[in-house]
């Protein structure tokens, strides 16, 4: 029997029950088809790349060897209308053969000089009547015609160096530039065109691979 006025002591209450853990997140699975699509458009997009690199070197070869061939014929040209003039000191003469060959846009320089490498004629006038400067690291001229290349800030340059003879005596130099900045123009617009390709190719892909999973997915359902 309880005794009056005691009071009833409570029994300890239970401890809470512990939270349960969160489940752990399973790890997102790429689809094999999405991993297959992905290769191939990777594969796509490194065999345009690998096939414009190609074409755009053939292409640079093609269009310095032509620039070449272009300037060694005008070049002889040159000298060849040039050994009169140069024998008679007809510096008219010779300036107006530079300016003719100014009217090429891929020319940037004519020099001619005579035997002692004084400038008797050239595209800058302010060079007239001084020494011959050449660019370092060119073969100096002997008797033979010379073609080298070499940078400028401007960009490469094809340099074609003609000794003039006339009777099977040097009689002076002939000095032609000419730019390779129509070729960089040109391999430029060819690099656009291949970047473009690549873009359109990889779109396509993607397109593609929207277009065909969801129809799949459909289709399962």
């Amino acid at each position: 029997m309880d005794t009056p006025g005691a009071s009833v002591v409570a029994p300890p209450a239970s401890l809470e029950a512990e939270t349960p853990a969160a489940p752990a997140r399973a790890p997102i699975r790429v689809p094999l088809k999405v991993k297959l699509s992905l290769l191939i458009t990777a594969l796509v997009v490194l065999t345009v790349a690998l096939v414009g690199l190609f074409l755009l070197r053939q292409q640079q070869q093609s269009l310095t060897a032509e620039m070449t061939k272009r300037g060694l014929t005008m070049a002889e040209n040159f000298a060849a209308g040039a050994k009169t003039p140069l024998l008679t000191n007809d510096e008219l003469t010779l300036g107006v053969l530079v300016t003719d060959a100014m009217k090429d846009p891929d020319v940037a320089y004519v020099i001619v000089s005579d035997q002692d490498g004084n400038v008797l004629a050239h595209s800058d006038a302010r060079a007239v009547k001084t020494a011959v400067v050449r660019p370092k690291g060119l073969e100096p001229l002997k008797n033979r015609l010379l073609v080298q290349t070499y940078k400028t800030p401007q960009g490469r340059i094809i340099d074609f160096a003609v000794p003039l003879i006339y009777g099977g005596v040097p009689v002076g130099a002939l000095y032609l530039g000419f730019s390779e900045e129509a070729i960089n123009a040109a391999l430029a617009s060819a690099r656009n065109q291949a970047l473009l390709i690549t873009l359109l190719t990889v779109s396509f892909q993607a397109i593609r691979a929207a277009l065909v999973n969801p129809a799949r997915s459909l289709k399962s359902e």
